[in-house]
């Protein structure tokens, strides 16, 4: 099977080597199919910019995410790059905007037709079966017609103590993905006696053991309680988030983030965490949101701690969810969700509005919302045993291929195996040291 992987060849945040760990995953994925890297040129293709393609040759060596252990040079032939000259005319001199368009697939059709000429001609003759993109890019099934697209990420859990979940979409990412687009039947499924059970072994790793007897901010909740009448957290995107800018009609987060201290009223408390690449906060928005928005809360001490929201959500009552997939690790903590725009999280969210948390705060957890926690794990979310396996990959990509032209309903997913097994093995990688 032939596989081209695209890996945005837009510069953006200023940070040419943003997108090199894209490679890396996908130097993974090649070396779970092919493990010697001789081979790949004639089973692989990655198209990209430039700049990164010098990244990824001599002298540079490359240490996989999944292997750590293994240093490799991409053979030469496997690398092609989109010519930076010919990408600027086409989609302008902003990289920010250029993406945006791309997520919003609002690109006119001779734009999306250069897109896919450019793709082709950087790839030469190599005819692909799947394409395997990490970023909005609608252009490249008008570049391989009949090829399988698939868009692969990181999942509703990324960083410790939970391990690293990773998923692959047919549609998208967000709320062009097909996760979205089902989420009616997802809010369908039933819970039972073996999905609460399941339910509860998760929780009780991972909040009981691990989480909750680690907090650095559950000395707060008490003095929070008193000030307000609900707590929410609000996670922040790094800068130059794409689907961040995208999303709203708000061309900066700092504007985003004072129209939700304002709109949600001032007896709820909104938690802020930071991004934990590239944080948002610095002292003078910090001080902004404090002097003028009562409601704003900014905890001190999470300076320093990675991945804070884990915590934070202990002590809140839910989340307002823009684009993070932190928002679906409420489902975890049984905490609401409130979500503003559309995203991967609208259709199972408890609230699409922000006027009326403290009402929503207080209604019972739907423990039907378990099933969907045990259906994401079991079928849309794979931790690395069920992704970096050759037998299990393979039969991702030839689903696909099968699977190119639809149906794309709730049946797209596969079960990875049997339920207890799966999420006993989720259970088993935890990373407490990683806290």
């Amino acid at each position: 099977m032939k596989i081209l992987f695209f890996v945005e060849p837009l510069i953006v945040r200023g940070s040419p080597d943003l997108r090199l760990s894209w490679i890396l995953f996908a130097a993974d994925l090649m070396a779970t199919l092919e493990p010697e890297p001789r081979s790949w040129p004639e089973r692989f293709r990655i198209v990209t910019s430039e700049h990164l393609r010098k990244r990824t040759q001599a002298p540079y060596q490359l240490r996989l995410p999944h292997r750590p252990d293994r240093e490799i040079e991409l053979p030469d032939g496997l690398v092609r790059a989109v010519s930076r000259g010919a990408l600027r005319d086409l989609t302008g001199p902003d990289a920010m905007h250029a993406g945006a368009v791309w997520y919003e697939k609002t690109a006119d059709e001779q734009t999306g037709a250069g897109m896919a000429a450019l793709i082709r001609e950087a790839a030469g003759d190599f005819e692909p079966e799947v394409v395997v993109t990490f970023s909005a890019a609608p252009f490249l099934r008008e570049a391989y017609p009949d090829a399988a697209v698939l868009t692969h990420e990181s999942g509703m859990v990324s960083r410790p103590p939970f391990p690293p979940t990773f998923f692959f979409d047919p549609l998208g990412t967000q709320r062009h993905s097909l996760l979205r687009q089902t989420s009616a039947a997802l809010c369908s499924l039933e819970t039972d006696d073996a999905i609460g059970a399941m339910a509860a072994r998760i929780r009780r790793r991972y909040l009981d053991e691990i989480l909750i007897p680690r907090s650095p901010f559950a000395h707060r909740e008490a003095e929070l309680r008193r000030r307000f009448d609900s707590l929410w957290v609000l996670p922040l995107q790094g800068v130059g988030a794409i689907p961040m800018d995208a999303g709203l009609p708000f061309r900066d987060q700092f504007d985003y983030v004072s129209w939700v201290l304002d709109t949600v009223g001032p007896r709820v408390g909104v938690i802020l965490t930071q991004h934990p690449a590239a944080p948002y906060l610095t002292e003078e928005r910090g001080r902004y949101f404090m002097l003028n928005h009562p409601n704003a809360v900014i905890l001190p001490e999470e300076a320093g701690i990675r991945s804070s929201t884990h915590f934070m959500l202990g002590i809140a009552d839910g989340i307002i969810n823009l684009v993070s997939n932190t928002g679906l690790q409420s489902l975890l903590w049984r905490k609401k969700i409130a979500t503003v725009g559309n995203n991967q999280t609208t259709g199972i969210a408890d609230t699409t509005t922000l006027e009326t948390l403290t009402e929503v705060a207080h209604r019972p957890w739907d423990i039907q919302k378990d099933a969907i926690l045990i259906w994401l794990l079991t079928h849309y979310y794979r931790t690395s045993p069920y992704l970096y396996d050759k037998t299990m990959l393979t039969g991702i990509l030839e689903h696909a291929v099968a699977r190119r032209h639809g149906p794309f309903d709730l049946s797209y997913f596969r079960p990875m195996g049997e339920p207890e097994e799966v999420i006993g093995r989720f259970i088993a990688l935890a990373r407490p040291d990683g806290v």
